[in-house]
């Protein structure tokens, strides 16, 4: 999870993102679906702003910005004491055997 001395790793930041939007679209399920993941990361763009501090405790934020067919795309950011360090852009391709998410 470290990158460089008392920073998070990069690629640990990037799954931070590609969990949280993950959940957020799940979360966005009917009562009566089940809560199976049947969708997938098609691009996952972080854009470090800064590093994160390691140990330490962050916020992830994320939005749903468009739903467009089997398409959902999501922004998210990873914040500190109200300090936006990374910014992450998320497409998530529902898969075709499934029900609308």
């Amino acid at each position: 999870m470290i990158g460089f001395p008392d920073s998070v790793h990069g690629g640990a930041a990037a799954l931070l993102l590609d969990e949280v939007t993950g959940m957020h679209i799940a979360s966005q399920r009917g009562p009566d679906e089940p809560p199976n993941k049947d969708f997938r990361t098609a691009y996952l763009k972080a854009m470090y702003l800064k590093a994160i501090p390691a140990p330490g405790t962050v916020l992830v934020r994320s939005r749903i910005v468009c739903v467009d067919g089997r398409k959902n795309y999501i922004e998210a950011q990873i914040d500190e004491d109200g300090g936006v360090l990374v910014k992450g852009e998320v497409l998530y391709i529902a898969l075709k055997s499934s029900s609308k998410l």
